[in-house]
């Protein structure tokens, strides 16, 4: 009779702890988690580093302004079946003439060719400027992080004409607006912004692109927008410049160009 009456005490107390419901027990101050909705999503914060190349923002400057030009690399010449005015374009012709050697960066074509002492084999080719030692340095680095196409989303705001506006000029437009360059023969010479041996942004003559500015027939907003009445900057490319790039450069204007 006992033995029947203990198994029925079990018996009650299983069932008894299975019904039995339990509110889970939160520290004091602890602030209810809503699982209704998904958490918020944290926006993202600027991710371009000073130790990486960008394709977009670095090397394309560099290709447009220097090797994508009439007679040479760009759409319509793609002179020795080599095009590069995008990435899409520069890939292809590594494919088609091996262009880059990411094991051995020295090893490159492309990059032998911009390092070629002698004139005659080099690239860009005479009366074209040469490459900078940055601007060397930059496509040498972009080979050496296996010629990926890194993007980034780095805007930057104006805060001075030296910091940002001269070095931003200097890469999209040095190429161009320099002093005996093949591009300027026969302009105002307010538009040689540098001087032929210029090795950065720093090098630019303030006042010349003032005065440029100024001039009744030039906007380098218009010509950076690519408006009708003005010749577009950077030439060869598909597209305008990134918008933020732009208001950076209408930023500095509207605070009347200081130096």
């Amino acid at each position: 009779m006992n033995r029947f009456l203990t198994v029925g005490i079990i018996v009650l107390l299983v069932i008894g702890f299975s019904t039995c419901k339990h509110e889970s027990i939160e520290p004091p101050g602890a602030i209810p988690i809503d699982t209704s909705s998904p958490p918020p999503v944290t926006p993202p914060i600027d991710t371009c580093y000073e130790d990486t190349v960008y394709f977009e923002y670095d090397v394309l400057p560099i290709f447009i302004g220097s090797c994508a030009l009439a007679g040479c690399h760009d759409a319509d010449s793609a002179k020795g079946g080599i095009e590069l005015y995008s990435y899409d374009k520069v890939m292809k012709s590594d494919t088609a003439k091996g262009l880059f050697n990411i094991d051995t960066v020295y090893k490159s074509k492309l990059y032998r060719k911009i390092t070629e002492e002698q004139d005659k084999d080099a690239m860009p080719p005479p009366p074209k400027k040469r490459l900078s030692y940055d601007q060397i340095k930059t496509i040498e680095k972009w080979i050496i992080q296996k010629v990926q196409n890194l993007t980034c989303d780095g805007c930057k705001e104006y805060s001075s004409f030296k910091t940002e506006v001269a070095p931003f000029l200097f890469k999209n437009c040095g190429s161009c607006h320099y002093e005996n360059s093949p591009f300027m023969k026969g302009k105002n010479n307010n538009l040689k912004w540098f001087p032929s041996n210029a090795t950065s942004g720093l090098d630019i003559d303030h006042s010349k692109l003032k005065n440029t500015e100024l001039s009744p027939d030039f906007s380098l907003i218009g010509s950076l927008t690519w408006e009708a009445e003005f010749e577009n900057m950077p030439p060869n490319i598909s597209d305008t410049l990134r918008s933020c790039d732009i208001d950076l450069i209408r930023d500095w204007i509207a605070a009347d160009m200081p130096e």
